[in-house]
């Protein structure tokens, strides 16, 4: 499986040529590395950007590169040790280490700096689901969709949350809502998606 939680937009231009596109609109649109190639040459200008530097880590992260990304999320650590963002992007990689306790350390510290932060809830509700503790991945699910409705990867791990306790019609929900988003990454699990969403409806 490829990483999730990276697609929130930072707003901030990313200068490009042509179209002058922020790096982040690139990545929403799935253009990997053109994206890349933005930010490489950002971080030529400003080695030191957290901004870039968490910026690229998503894409490596989508790459499953992630002994590269995880070097630039602890360089961010050592730029910015109390960023909550790039706190939930460490534990992120640390989840996929299958360092578990280490990953939700990060997490909680990540949520004690910025209650909001949606990316620590949907890691928490990912940590719970592996420890299949279904009804607190729901709660952290909610919470993660309530903060960033856009982000796709809060309802598709949501459904499995919600397949796991047998609320069905919920589970049915999520999936409709994840594949309404059009994710651009993640092909098998857009494929996953639809086959079980198209059992759903042939149960009813």
């Amino acid at each position: 499986s490829s990483a999730c939680f990276v697609l929130w937009s930072f707003g901030a231009a990313v200068q490009r040529d042509p179209g002058d596109k922020t790096a982040d609109a690139l990545l929403l649109e799935g253009k990997l590395d053109e994206a890349k190639q933005a930010l490489t040459l950002n971080l030529r200008r400003q080695p030191d950007s957290v901004r870039y530097l968490v910026l690229l880590s998503r894409i490596l992260l989508i790459e499953d590169e992630f002994d590269e990304a995880k070097k630039n999320i602890q360089r961010c650590l050592k730029l910015a040790p109390a960023n909550a963002e790039v706190l939930a992007l460490y534990g992120h990689c640390l989840f996929r280490e299958g360092s578990f306790a280490m990953a939700e350390t990060e997490y909680q510290k990540s949520l004690r700096l910025d209650p909001k932060q949606a990316g620590a809830h949907l890691g928490l509700g990912r940590l719970h689901l592996t420890r299949q503790q279904p009804e607190p991945s729901v709660r952290s699910f909610q919470q993660a969709i309530q903060l960033a409705p856009q982000e796709e990867d809060n309802y598709f791990f949501a459904s499995e949350a919600y397949g796991a306790i047998k609320n069905f019609p919920k589970q049915i929900e999520s999936l409709e809502k994840y594949l309404a988003l059009k994710p651009k990454f993640n092909a098998e699990r857009v494929e996953n998606a639809k086959a079980l969403l198209t059992f759903f409806r042939h149960l009813e």
